[in-house]
């Protein structure tokens, strides 16, 4: 859950929020004159949010590239494709659990 504190609260209480943020990843939002300023987040956290631009850039791409490849069929086409792929999927589940 983040936690809010002011900026001049931050500076009295400093290595304190800084353990917190690094070993428990508790989000601190620093506010001064009660407005959001910055969010204060652990490094390893930080980290993991970069890759979800070029995450989302490829999944653009495909979605784009899928769109042009799919451009020459109705709506009714491809919602028939998924339904039986879908089907399929659902048989196939079935038979593992079977066999199990």
């Amino acid at each position: 859950m983040d936690k809010t504190i002011d900026v001049q609260e931050l500076q009295k209480d400093m290595d304190r929020v800084v353990e917190e943020v690094a070993l428990a990843h508790t989000p601190y939002i620093l506010t001064r004159a009660g407005q959001p300023l910055v969010v204060m987040i652990a490094y390893e956290d930080y980290v993991k949010l970069l890759p979800q631009d070029e995450i989302w850039a490829r999944f653009k791409e495909t979605w784009a590239a899928i769109g042009e490849r799919n451009a020459q069929y109705s709506e009714e086409e491809v919602e028939a494709d998924i339904e039986e792929a879908i089907r399929e999927s659902r048989a196939q589940r079935k038979l593992k659990q079977l066999s199990s």
